[in-house]
């Protein structure tokens, strides 16, 4: 009874027009539906077939079993999608976002088009660099920061001692000047070597192990040639 729509059906095309333009609502012959205009539901919509939607408001739950085209669209109450989602623009999230809840689930993210992250069993792996304007922290006293393919380096604090464990090769710290403010405590042989431009590098060792025809205890300074 509205002058400004009408209502038209012609071999299984069923529209509804306004006095001009597009159909508002066109159903098809191939069973899918358009809709031109805003749409505003208060309960759920389920769409099992094609479903281009613009502009819309959902009240409620949406549940779509078919592809399914989305823009501009607005939901308020849970949405689940049981396939994949391809977001070719901004896809942003204004609460909270669940990845990967589910018992086979992960979540990987890229970085145009090169993956840099992805969850595991142990955790995340991430390939590529880490940059934090912050602290690095790990908050517990069995975690360490390990380097190496093998874990050949690692640091560990146990909330009474700080380990250093280099297992291979040399520790190798440079340094203009190395400053120890407390206690300095070495189980083995203290080596310093010094550099010579005409004789080439000069060994110094410092241990109380005495060499030859002195007392052990005391402190010796060892030139080694």
């Amino acid at each position: 009874n509205n002058p400004d729509y009408s209502i038209e059906s012609n071999q299984g095309l069923f529209q509804i027009y306004q006095s001009s333009g597009d159909p508002v609502i066109k159903i098809n012959t191939d069973e899918h539906v358009d809709i031109n205009y805003n749409l505003d539901l208060a309960a759920g919509l389920d769409v099992i077939g094609t479903t281009n939607l613009r502009n819309t408001n959902i009240a409620r739950d949406l549940d779509v079993d078919g592809h399914t085209d989305l823009d501009n669209v607005s939901i308020a109450g849970v949405t689940t999608f049981a396939g994949a989602i391809d977001a070719n623009n901004n896809f942003d999230v204004a609460g909270i976002g669940t990845i990967g809840s589910g018992a086979s689930g992960y979540a990987e993210l890229f970085y145009q088009g090169t993956k840099r992250l992805e969850t595991k069993n142990y955790g995340a792996f991430i390939s590529g660099s880490i940059i934090t304007t912050h602290d690095v922290k790990v908050g517990s006293y069995n975690g360490r920061l390990i380097a190496g393919t093998n874990n050949e380096f690692t640091i560990k604090h146990d909330n009474t001692n700080t380990i250093i464990d280099n297992i291979v090769g040399t520790l190798d710290i440079k340094s203009q000047q190395v400053a120890i403010s407390t206690h300095l405590s070495v189980g083995g042989i203290v080596t310093v070597s010094t550099p010579s431009a005409s004789k080439g590098a000069r060994n110094i060792s410092i241990s109380t192990e005495a060499p030859s025809g002195g007392s052990d205890g005391d402190l010796w300074f060892t030139y080694i040639a």
